[in-house]
């Protein structure tokens, strides 16, 4: 088969033309980075060209934020990355969590599609969990956020369902559209056993630390920024045009040696064929996805203050529109505020900060990709009268502009508020408390009015509504106490946290109407149903820090937390978790001051046990349900889930090692780190005898999940000659996930997914072995030798979905008042085969890609097997054994331009005039092109028929007065 190329918006021949490829050693070697020279600072305010690419502060003294302390680099024993705004800048996203992406070490950043919107997916060092979840813990100054099913995605979920919502868009949207990343300082990972130790149950995936920006002292200031820009789904597909297709459906008739007929009762029936105009071609992709997508971003910001007290004011309104037909959009409005106060001497802090926001997504309620597969030849989708088509000389079809008319509303609210105070008790003693509250809101609406069905069906109209709530506080005091003592520095912390979150959700369903006019009043249904839940949780801890550090060159860090959680049964809700940790700085003994080149090294090593939480409410209590008896029209209730006195956490145990070295004064910082992590205690569903009246019980179990690797971060900063600066960053992870004990498993209802010593992503199935030159079939090993390939006898690993490699590259350029940016994202993968993502094998009654033209008998080296129109032919039963075998997994691996950008500070001698402090003028480009062999669709969604992540472009303008 041709091999190809994915670049830009759709594919070329490998052999990559030369203007192309220097334009790419130009990005990787020149442009893009970590902070762009120019890029907005913390305050949001325009570029000072006065600076540097970096602040001369060492690198490893910049302080980062570990939650309920901060440290610096270079003292600390743990495993935190850093996200910076200029960083967050530099990636023009609705969602701040893709500004993640390819930045940091150990984290994997996809998003789910192109629609507005739509969610992202973080995962951190791997799957921990066979069943339960592995999301990081997300805090927003202090404060918990809900993600998931708790605010948003309600329509049509149960309470604490983790899947996605009946009728929202596709893959669902994501609560992180109403945060806006403008307002964000910066946002810290914690990945290793020291870092996390400290949030105990509700940090075994990771924590990610959200900061907002805050005022600084200073005459007040007022920053101002807009950007525009549009957007394309340019990472697409050919599919077959009508010659194609007809050639391809009459030799798939030839194939099965039928005539394609007229008659319904003939085994040749082709209605595409013999009723549809042969001749008529739609580009289908074109018209359902080919529109172009709009954005804008307006903020404004006031800050100032005095030594004492500080604040900073900041709103923003952005709105995204879709490349469908329909009028997609998503919108934000938000507010951020923090006001600071410190006493005069200086023992008494301050500080609030409150968010609000407000987001409307309107959508259609599919995703059209997934209409591709219609004919080239379909009948016109609208009738010279405008209204739908569904049939053309007596044969039906599903159009899919009827899913225009199903309509999606989302208005989610959001409130997040903080306040902390501090004093200073006595000599190195302090205390502190912080108090937070978030509230969450969604009100969402799905009517579908009578002329979105089929006139030949009997569907009724319908209108599904759905009111959310979430809400939460969090309380927690700490004393924190310091000394310095022969050397030594000893920092002491202890506190406690009271945390109460609760959900709830109103779904009503109304079916019947009798005009669409009353679609929006749902006592005029027919039928109506209303289901409410109600979900809550209670969590108490109380945690502890010890920290010793001797000459800044030996330091011990020591935490421990003991959670409790109403989640678990009785006598199960109290666990201990800890960790310690442990850093030698090299480069403060004697024996390395005479080595010039080297100017920091590090050796550090933790290792600690937390907990994971992250399941649903009450799944210990034995749960019932409303049932109605058959014969006599009653109702009554039935059991279906045990009680489970034993339910109890899952347990990860963590451990890392790392070495950090600094070459060059520091200008060059080389980390690279191996971590084990094991899970163990797993709560899965356990098969029960049918005896028990139960199939299963949820419970804990004595699998061990592992994920090990390494990382890797090399950091090259301030290099250049005379105005010409060059940043260089460049990371990179190597992971294994794999399941080490599972004890039964063949006797499990796991077996069929599992296997010991492999990822939880391992495929089983058949063992391809190619296409037969004779007859034209898949073919496949018999494992077993009974003669036949059939049943679990013949299956073998095939692959597996977890990604081999996959890390970033950044790098930044500043000439004058000029700078260049651009990150790449590059990961080594393997993914679905794109004729494993077909309904039916290539030659029924469906369009496919080009791709498929690839066929035998028509190629020397077919990779499509021969045609059938039939379903119950050898051919049919060949392709589903396909989709099983190894045949159906290929590579996905993939190097994309994640965001590029250039930045011109406009001289300040040109704006003295207009009282005009700075201002500058940007371009900037997200998923610019992606490079790629992977033919089953975009290769960081691994979906052939679902909207890709667009192209991006904008162009905007900062100010500071």
């Amino acid at each position: 088969m041709k091999q190809y190329l994915r670049f830009r918006g759709g594919y070329c021949p490998k052999r990559i033309q030369p203007t192309y490829l220097l334009f790419t050693i130009f990005l990787l070697t020149g442009v893009g980075g970590k902070e762009a020279f120019g890029q907005a600072s913390a305050q949001s305010t325009p570029p000072d060209t006065t600076k540097t690419i970096r602040d001369t502060l060492a690198i490893e003294e910049v302080e980062i934020n570990a939650g309920y302390y901060t440290t610096t680099r270079k003292t600390s024993t743990g495993n935190i990355a850093r996200v910076t705004a200029e960083d967050i800048a530099n990636t023009p996203a609705f969602n701040p969590l893709a500004s993640l992406a390819a930045r940091v070490p150990g984290l994997v950043v996809s998003q789910t599609n192109g629609t507005p919107g739509s969610s992202i997916h973080v995962q951190l060092r791997g799957r921990n969990s066979i069943t339960q979840g592995s999301e990081p813990l997300y805090i927003i100054n202090g404060v918990p956020f809900a993600t998931g099913g708790e605010v948003l995605n309600t329509m049509g979920m149960a309470a604490g369902s983790t899947s996605q919502p009946m009728y929202a868009p596709a893959q669902g949207l994501s609560p992180f559209n109403l945060i806006n990343a403008e307002d964000i300082l910066a946002i810290e990972v914690l990945k290793d056993a020291d870092a996390l130790a400290i949030y105990g149950s509700r940090g075994a995936n990771g924590v990610i630390l959200i900061t907002t920006k805050s005022g600084q002292a200073g005459e007040t200031r007022i920053d101002a920024g807009f950007q525009q820009g549009y957007g394309r789904a340019n990472h697409r597909f050919r599919m077959l045009d009508t010659r194609e297709y007809v050639a391809m459906r009459k030799e798939a008739f030839a194939n099965d040696g039928l005539e394609p007929s007229a008659d319904p009762r003939n085994p040749g029936y082709a209605p595409d064929l013999t009723l549809w105009d042969t001749t008529r071609y739609t580009d289908l992709q074109e018209l359902l996805t080919g529109g172009t997508a709009g954005f804008t971003n307006a903020q404004l910001g006031v800050s100032g203050g005095t030594g004492q007290t500080r604040f900073r004011i900041g709103g923003a309104y952005k709105k995204e529109s879709g490349v469908m037909p329909g009028g997609q959009s998503n919108n934000l409005a938000s507010l951020n505020a923090q006001v600071s106060h410190a006493s005069v001497d200086g023992r008494l802090r301050l500080s609030l900060t409150s968010t609000a926001s407000r987001s409307g997504n309107r959508s259609t309620a599919s995703d059209l990709s997934s209409y591709l597969h219609l004919p080239p030849n379909v009948p016109a989708l609208h009738g010279a009268d405008g209204k739908l088509v569904w049939e053309e000389n007596g044969y039906g079809f599903d159009n899919p502009l009827a899913y225009l008319h199903h309509r999606y509303l989302g208005i989610s609210e959001s409130n997040n508020h903080n306040l902390t105070a501090g004093f200073a008790l006595w000599r190195g003693l302090s205390a502190k408390v912080s108090v937070g509250y978030n509230a969450g809101r969604t009100d969402e609406s799905a009517p579908i009015p009578q002329e979105a069905f089929d006139p030949a069906g009997n569907t009724r109209s319908s209108l599904r509504l759905v009111d959310g709530n979430a809400s939460g506080w969090i309380a927690e005091p700490q004393l924190n106490y310091s000394l310095q003592l022969n050397g030594f520095d000893f920092d002491a912390l202890i506190g406690a946290t009271w945390q109460h979150s609760e959900r709830s959700n109103r779904l009503m369903r109304g079916e019947g109407f009798a005009d669409d006019l009353l679609l929006g009043a749902i006592g005029t249904a027919e039928d109506i149903n209303v289901s409410n839940t109600f979900r809550e949780y209670n969590y108490q801890a109380v945690f502890g820090r010890l920290a010793i550090n001797y000459a800044d060159r030996y330091v011990l860090n020591f935490t421990g937390r003991r959670d409790g959680s109403s989640r678990f049964g009785p006598g199960k809700q109290y666990a201990n978790f800890g960790a310690v940790g442990a850093a030698w700085v090299i480069s403060g003994e004697p024996f390395l001051a005479a080595v010039n080149l080297i100017s920091f090294a590090k050796l550090r090593a933790s290792y600690g046990i937390t907990g994971n939480d992250q399941i649903s409410d009450y799944q210990y209590l034995d749960a019932w349900e409303a049932t109605q008896f058959a014969s006599e029209g009653g109702t009554g209730i039935k059991p279906v889930r045990l009680f489970n006195p034993d339910y109890a956490w899952e347990i990860n145990r963590k451990l890392e090692a790392a070495l950090e070295i600094g070459l060059l004064e520091g200008r060059v910082f080389l980390t690279s780190a191996y971590f084990r992590n094991r899970s163990g205690n797993q709560l899965v569903n356990y098969k029960l005898p049918i005896q028990a009246g139960f199939s299963a019980i949820l419970r804990n179990f004595d699998a061990i999940i592992q994920n090990r690797g390494w990382e890797f971060m090399l950091e090259c900063t301030a290099i250049g000659y005379g105005s010409v600066k060059w940043d260089f960053r460049l990371n990179g992870t190597i992971q294994r996930n794999s399941l080490l004990e599972f004890p039964a498993l063949a006797s499990s209802n796991y077996a069929n997914l599992f296997v010991i010593g492999q990822p939880l992503t391992v495929r089983q199935g058949y063992a391809y072995r190619g296409i037969d030159a004779q007859g034209g079939l898949y073919t496949f090993a018999d494992l077993d030798g009974d003669g036949r390939v059939s049943g679990r006898g013949d299956y073998t690993v095939i692959g597996n979905a977890e990604p081999r490699f996959f890390g970033g590259v950044g790098t930044t350029v500043a000439v004058g008042g000029l700078s260049f940016n651009a990150l790449f994202d590059c990961r080594f993968q393997n993914g679905p085969h794109y004729a494993a993502q077909f309904v039916n094998p290539p030659g029924q009654l469906r369009n496919y890609p080009v791709y498929v033209l690839d066929a035998w008998p028509a190629v020397t080296d077919p990779s499509v097997q021969r045609y059938t129109a039939r379903t119950g032919t050898e051919a049919h039963t060949a392709f589903t054994d396909f989709k099983l075998s190894g045949g159906a997994i290929t590579d996905a691996a993939f190097f994309r331009c994640q965001s590029a950008s250039v930045s011109w500070a406009i001289p300040s001698s040109w704006l003295a005039r207009f009282r005009i402090a700075r201002a500058s003028l940007s371009l900037q480009a997200q998923n610019l092109f992606t490079l790629s062999n992977y033919l089953g669709g975009d290769p960081e969604t691994l979906q052939l028929f679902a909207l890709p992540p667009l192209s991006t472009y904008y162009a905007g303008i900062q100010l500071q007065l």
